[in-house]
């Protein structure tokens, strides 16, 4: 990946990957109403569908990278089938389709990763650490907007959120720490706190 294309499929597809993963891997399933998960789905696939973009417009040729292209529309494709799903009213099968694009997602880091520095663990690291992060700020500030329209929803689903972007700070702040700050060798920084992975 290159230039500031592939800088913008980075960032959205670790809030996509966050997103997804915070909201099929917690319980929010059995705690929020049937539209919140349609208005996180749809931005969720409007993340997804953008992410697709920008790595198309950042590939470089590598397998890496023609792979986070084949995974990026799976994630956008399994996203709007469990969205449609959802619309239909059909909330089990909705479910299992969306826990199949956590997988996808993760594997769409893992290949954007390869694309990266020479230490592809450390890219995985760092991409992770940012998924945490934007995934509890993105899920976080829809579930702190949907108390606005379900003003009976507990506490308990915004108090895990926020944990969870403490834990998303920290581990962020880490990431950016061992990941140094600057361009890598020969290449001009697009944003002097992104590293290239």
């Amino acid at each position: 990946m290159s230039g500031p294309a592939g800088t913008l499929a980075l960032v959205l597809s670790e809030t996509a990957t966050g997103g997804a993963v915070l909201l099929f891997l917690s319980p929010l399933w059995g705690e929020v109403k049937r539209g919140f998960f349609l208005l996180t789905g749809f931005t969720l696939l409007a993340l997804g569908l953008a992410a697709w973009g920008a790595v198309s417009a950042g590939r470089d040729g590598s397998d890496a990278a023609d792979w986070a292209l084949r995974l990026a529309v799976a994630f956008s494709a399994t996203t709007a089938v469990w969205v449609v799903l959802l619309l239909l009213r059909a909330r089990g099968p909705a479910r299992a389709v969306g826990l199949v694009s956590v997988p996808v997602s993760l594997a769409l880091l893992a290949a954007l990763a390869a694309t990266g520095e020479p230490s592809t663990t450390v890219a995985v690291l760092q991409l992770l650490a940012g998924a945490a992060f934007l995934g509890a700020v993105w899920d976080g500030l829809l579930l702190g907007h949907w108390y606005l329209v379900d003003r009976g929803l507990a506490r308990r689903p915004i108090d895990r959120l926020a944990i969870l972007l403490l834990v998303g700070v920290a581990l962020e702040s880490v990431a950016v720490i061992t990941g140094g700050f600057g361009a890598s060798e020969g290449d001009e920084a697009f944003n002097k706190l992104l590293t290239a992975a």
